[in-house]
């Protein structure tokens, strides 16, 4: 059991220098069958999410989607390589990890005040009606 955990976490730290070498050279997209092969074996690795979100962000094959469905990326890196490509995605991937100073941070030096207020009065309706459960009717 334990050999398992060793070699299970050597590959895990193979993959992920392999996916750090390649984004700096900027050849993140040689691994995109490689990752998605790995996420159709059912891989909850970060790493590979996070890589495999790049990829799909830069190719702008539907970057929402996987935004939205995929529940296994870093917000936080993902919504930070988000900001100077789109940032409507970056809100995207930040309202879904509920990164609040960050997604305030790229609303505001992007002037998105429209998506910002939109964030702050669902998230702030659902957790007063979550305390309260009482409408208020004036």
């Amino acid at each position: 059991m334990v050999i398992l955990v060793c070699v299970h976490n050597y590959v895990c730290l193979v993959l992920e220098t392999l996916i750090c070498f390649c984004f700096f050279r900027n050849r993140l997209r040689l691994l995109t069958q490689f990752l998605e092969h790995l996420v159709s074996e059912g891989s909850q690795d970060v790493h590979v999410h996070n890589a495999l979100g790049k990829i799909i962000i830069d190719s702008n094959n539907n970057p929402e989607h996987f935004l939205t469905t995929n529940p296994y990326y870093d917000s936080k890196v993902v919504g930070k390589y988000c900001e100077k490509r789109d940032p409507t995605l970056a809100v995207v991937a930040y309202r879904r990890g509920q990164c609040d100073e960050e997604l305030i941070n790229v609303t505001n030096k992007n002037s998105l005040f429209k998506l910002q207020a939109r964030y702050f009065i669902i998230t702030y309706e659902n957790s007063y009606y979550s305390h309260n459960g009482d409408f208020v009717v004036c």
